[in-house]
């Protein structure tokens, strides 16, 4: 959804079943070790790795 939508973080968070935003963005950081604005910025080109 970070590479996808416009939504929020607290909207993808909430929709994901995180607690909050917070939570979203440190499981985001250990999974992909980066931020989801970073994330985001990548777009779809594949840039960054990790879970689907």
């Amino acid at each position: 959804m970070l590479r996808t939508t416009d939504l929020t973080v607290d909207a993808i968070a909430a929709r994901s079943g995180y607690a909050d935003a917070r939570a979203l963005r440190r499981a985001v950081r250990r999974w992909y070790g980066d931020t989801p604005d970073a994330l985001r910025r990548a777009g779809t080109t594949g840039a960054v790795g990790g879970p689907p």
